[in-house]
């Protein structure tokens, strides 16, 4: 494992490699085999020595604390059974992919992590070659599907596999990875200081795989501001006065094209884009949904408004807190101006 430092409670930040590891179809667990003969594989080192078997929450399997479902094994102590089926594809990435509702949280929940999770072995087998499993098909829903049609094989050339509906996992009792990646990639790199070349790389992995990395460079400025969809009464923290906004652009900069888009599923990925390839201003609001902000062209000015957290402290004491969640990408993009209100 890398990260964590062996600390038992550091799982968040535990990115590990495991081999001959199998989903119990029977007892809906991973199970991890080893021979009763065999010295115990030390696994932690905290709580005053060396733990050996696996603690609830091993290591993360999404980019968040507050919404992550941690994955453990149990350990059975014996040979892999005769019965067992593996998967064919050489590496297996676990990873929760979770419900999403645009184009950039679909990078930030699922794909970026995935990809920087492989990074992080320098694992070097090509796309075909990685296949994904998960446990949350239920959440999943067609969104995702959706974007795996076209954005996946910029990261694995194969659909995911969900181990609670995949007829592979209901059909056998056992059925194991050869070699498995599981972890937080991106939370991972994103406790290192400085920018991450690893998401640039990314980005132009996505650009090659939708024909898009050699687009000519915008010649007129388009000021594109992004408009978050409200999901039901959920507040997502966007612009609350962009009638207001695209008016006083239109006025201030007469020649400039000024347009309002929604950034959703009603426009596929690749024409979503190409949008961002011609715009030279995007003002957006923070969350994953700016994500996609990463596809800007070279030069272009990234407008990100960040929110107020509340103080950590009662007042009169405590204040509340400027917030940018993204600044890990933002910092990371050096092609890109970005200015944050």
């Amino acid at each position: 494992c890398l990260g964590g430092e062996g600390y038992i409670d550091n799982f968040m930040a535990r990115a590990c490699e495991a081999e001959h590891v199998c989903w119990s179809s029977e007892w809906k667990e991973w199970h991890f085999f080893r021979s009763p003969d065999e010295t115990p594989t030390p696994l932690l080192y905290d709580d005053g020595g060396v733990i050996t078997d696996f603690p609830a929450e091993f290591a993360g399997t999404t980019p968040f604390t507050h919404y992550t479902i941690p994955w453990t094994s149990t350990v059975v102590h014996g040979a892999v059974p005769p019965e067992a089926v593996y998967l064919e594809s050489p590496l297996v990435v676990f990873h929760q992919l979770n419900h999403v509702h645009n184009f950039g949280h679909y990078l930030l929940d699922n794909m970026l992590p995935i990809y920087l999770l492989v990074s992080l072995f320098n694992v070097t087998v090509d796309s075909n070659d990685i296949q994904i499993i998960s446990e949350l098909a239920d959440t999943y829903a067609k969104m995702g599907q959706k974007f795996d049609r076209e954005l996946l094989p910029g990261v694995s050339r194969h659909l995911p596999r969900f181990t609670w509906s995949d007829p592979l996992f209901n059909q056998h009792s056992l059925v194991c990875a050869r070699r498995m990646l599981l972890g937080t990639g991106w939370y991972s790199y994103s406790r290192r200081s400085g920018p991450l070349l690893e998401i640039n790389m990314f980005r132009d992995s996505v650009l090659r795989n939708l024909g898009l990395l050699c687009t000519a460079l915008p010649q007129r400025h388009l000021v594109l501001i992004h408009e978050k969809v409200k999901l039901g009464t959920q507040e997502i923290r966007g612009i609350s006065n962009i009638p207001e906004l695209a008016e006083c652009l239109r006025l201030t900069f007469p020649s400039v094209e000024v347009k309002v888009v929604r950034l959703d599923n009603s426009t596929t990925i690749s024409e979503q884009v190409q949008l961002l390839r011609r715009a030279t201003v995007f003002i957006t609001p923070p969350g994953g949904g700016s994500f996609i902000g990463m596809f800007l062209p070279p030069s272009a000015t990234a407008v990100v408004l960040d929110h107020w957290l509340p103080p950590l402290a009662p007042p009169p004491v405590g204040a509340s807190r400027r917030h940018s969640g993204d600044s890990k990408m933002w910092t990371s993009l050096r092609h890109l101006n970005v200015v944050h209100f």
